[in-house]
């Protein structure tokens, strides 16, 4: 996977971190801020269809062009 794949999850990290610690404190109503941890399930699953959309797109890549097997050059087994 590239690189921005993991940088995108690390930054949704650190938005559920404040979420949840900073954000939704016990001394308030519950549902006040549900708004705020959705958003954050639709990033993530928002991510993670595009990493399989990526993956499925370079499995089809490397299907169409199949790597070359040598097979010129190698010796044959010898008999024992």
């Amino acid at each position: 996977m590239p690189p921005r794949f993991g940088v995108a999850l690390g930054v949704l990290s650190v938005y559920d971190y404040w979420f949840e610690f900073h954000l939704r404190l016990p001394d308030r109503p519950i549902g006040a801020y549900s708004w705020v941890g959705d958003v954050s399930v639709l990033a993530r699953v928002a991510i993670f269809a595009v990493m399989v959309a990526w993956a499925i797109g370079e499995l089809r890549r490397l299907a169409a062009a199949p790597v070359p097997i040598m097979t010129e050059g190698i010796p044959a087994p010898s008999r024992s």
